[in-house]
């Protein structure tokens, strides 16, 4: 092991400081403000990449995550609306006595209620493992997220590799 590399190692053992921790805290807890908590992880990674790695990935970790929670959420609301146009026709075809399945056609005027609220569970879900983001980060853990971290994490070795081999 070379000294540049001992220093990464070292580097990486070392605690956050408390104004890192609530940087970082700060970019996962904006995730509570649905489509416009995504500013403030973007500024917060542009304006603290260079001065800490701890607030970098954090920082871009709650970035990824808050993207993904946005096209989740216009996936989600698109399908609410699509089951909102569905029920018409079904509750149409299924009213008309030519269909004898014992299907009502009002069973099917819920349908976009039952959308509605798996939204809204999945919604709360994410919202939550950010909130547990957050405590974990001001606690000065090494938080990472299930479905971005390891993606993340390779990237931003990378591109410190392609940094290095460019200078």
């Amino acid at each position: 092991m070379d000294t540049e590399e001992k220093s990464m190692v070292a580097e990486e053992k070392t605690q956050p400081t408390q104004e890192e921790r609530i940087t970082a805290a700060l970019a996962h807890i904006t995730a509570i403000i649905p489509t416009m908590g995504i500013i403030a992880p973007i500024i917060i990674w542009v304006t603290q990449k260079e001065k800490s790695k701890f607030v970098n990935f954090q920082a871009l970790q709650a970035l990824v995550y808050q993207l993904l929670m946005l096209i989740l959420w216009f996936l989600m609301f698109g399908c609410y609306m699509g089951s909102m146009f569905l029920i018409i026709p079904l509750t149409g075809a299924f009213s008309n006595s030519r269909f004898p399945t014992g299907i009502s056609g009002e069973v099917f005027i819920f349908f976009p209620f039952c959308v509605f609220g798996f939204f809204i569970l999945v919604e709360l879900f994410m919202i939550i493992y950010a909130i547990v983001a957050t405590v974990m980060v001001l606690r000065g853990k090494d938080f990472r997220y299930a479905v971005v971290a390891d993606k993340l994490e390779k990237y931003l070795k990378s591109s410190q590799k392609a940094g290095i081999s460019s200078s």
